[in-house]
């Protein structure tokens, strides 16, 4: 699957891929001036919520130069919504700028962050949380 929502000069591309063991990764590309919400990510991961029982989904955010607090609440309710079906959400490949971001706001002991994505799809598939970057 793929989208490109344009937020005036900005865009943001969402692509997914979806593996042989059930876990389905979604990249995330751009620049986000106001909320992922607001981008093709939602009906990516809502497609994928729907295909897959229970969820286990991998958001990327490589190349993304980003996020905002409304990004940040849609995050997690993505993340309460993929619990509630049993399912497991990760995040992986922050930039430094949103990875400070993340640390600053407690986020990554909310929500399952890895370094990369071989980690967060290892982590899912394992059930092995402990290559979190918090807790």
């Amino acid at each position: 699957m793929e989208g490109t929502a344009n937020m005036g000069v900005k865009s943001v591309s969402v692509t997914s891929s979806i593996y042989d063991d059930g876990s389905a990764v979604v990249r995330v590309r751009g620049e986000i001036v106001t909320n992922l919400k607001a981008t093709e990510i939602v009906r990516v991961v809502d497609v994928l919520m729907e295909d897959q029982s229970p969820p286990k989904i991998v958001i990327s955010l490589d190349d993304l130069n980003y996020v905002d607090s409304y990004s940040f609440n849609w995050i997690l309710s993505i993340y309460r919504e993929i619990q509630d079906r049993g399912g497991l959400l990760a995040i992986c490949d922050l930039n430094n700028d949103i990875l400070e971001l993340f640390q600053m706001t407690n986020f990554l002991k909310a929500v399952p962050v890895y370094a990369t994505e071989e980690e967060a799809r290892n982590a899912l598939k394992s059930g092995d949380e402990s290559g979190r970057i918090a807790r």
